[in-house]
Formats: structure tokens, sequence, C-alpha cells
């Protein structure tokens, strides 16, 4: 993962858990396809991105108030 791509990923889970979509199957699906993406890398800059990814996640659990769960 290139450090441009890197920071617009980052910044781009950043933007998404700003706005609190609802959590919904299909972007759940996504961020945990991106999460596998990022741990099979295995490089240091795809695990900065998988903790992005993984802050994301538990934004939308927490907004959505476990009610979606």
């Amino acid at each position: 993962v290139s450090a441009t791509c890197q920071h617009l990923a980052c910044r781009s889970h950043q933007v998404y858990r700003a706005l609190r979509p609802p959590l919904t199957q299909g972007g759940g699906g996504s961020l945990l396809n991106g999460l596998h993406k990022c741990l099979v890398h295995g490089t240091k800059s795809a695990f900065q991105v998988a903790v992005e990814v993984l802050l994301t996640l538990q934004s939308l659990v927490t907004s959505s108030g476990g009610a979606s769960l």
C-alpha cells in the first residue's frame, strides 16, 4: 500500500465514522472484507489501515446501539 493510498484509505474511514451511517449488512460486510485484505497483505501500512477499519466497525456498532446485531 503506497503512502498516498494509505492516507486516502485512512481519511475515508475517518470521514465515514464522522458521518455515522446506520450499520447495514452490506456496509459491515464491505468493512470486514477490507479488514481481511489488510491483514492478508501484512505490511505496516496495511495494518495502519486495518486499525482504521476496526475503529470504523467499532463506531458503527456503538452508534447502532446493538439494535441491528
